[in-house]
């Protein structure tokens, strides 16, 4: 548990580092995130009014980020584990072997580093934008609020049991217990209570 609350706290600075980033530099270059708005809009629209099909887009992308910063290490680990395994099959030179066997495994820790960082650049740049286009702090935080407590809680305990190098057994837990359920919570109410809070914020 000790693990679980350093890895947050450590992903919560991270993620903070990444945010200054996108106030001071992404919030003054709008069109650095135009593209990125463009493509999330792209992808949504066709989806927007099927309120179950929109849900199930926004767990799966979501999921998918946040799996992906979890378990890099064990995905590196086991690349390294079957490129090691294959070089000896095919009985290459032992200075070959050597240098194949060097291990990678602790540089899947840097996966979910650059997850925070470019997810606090990016949101916190959107959120300067329109914030400067006239939306109001009131509009911004209905829209984010909501859903964000549930989305960035799976967000900071995966990615801080990725830095924190946590066992595979114990991410699976993780995984298991609280990444999958708060991560659905997070696109129920994305999808069906943040757009009702934010029609009452007007």
């Amino acid at each position: 548990m000790r693990q679980d609350a350093v890895g947050v706290m450590l992903a919560v600075a991270v993620f903070g580092a990444g945010a200054f980033v996108g106030v001071l530099y992404l919030g003054q270059e709008p069109w650095l995130l135009t593209p990125v708005m463009q493509a999330v809009e792209h992808c949504v629209r066709p989806i927007a009014q099927d309120k179950p099909l929109l849900a199930a887009f926004i767990f799966f992308k979501n999921l998918s980020v946040v799996s992906m910063a979890l378990f890099a290490e064990q995905v590196v680990s086991a690349a390294d584990h079957l490129r090691v395994r294959l070089v000896t099959a095919l009985r290459l030179p032992p200075a070959v072997v050597g240098l194949v066997a060097v291990k990678t495994a602790r540089f899947g820790r840097l996966i979910p580093v650059i997850v925070l960082v470019v997810n606090g650049a990016v949101l916190a740049g959107v959120c300067c934008l329109l914030w400067k286009s006239g939306a109001s702090t009131a509009s911004l935080a209905a829209g984010l609020v909501p859903h964000g407590i549930p989305e960035f809680s799976a967000l900071f305990l995966a990615c801080g049991a990725g830095m924190y190098g946590v066992t595979f057994e114990r991410k699976a837990v993780m995984f298991r217990q609280a990444v999958v359920p708060l991560l659905a919570a997070a696109a129920v109410i994305e999808t069906w209570v943040t757009p009702e809070i934010m029609r009452l914020v007007g």
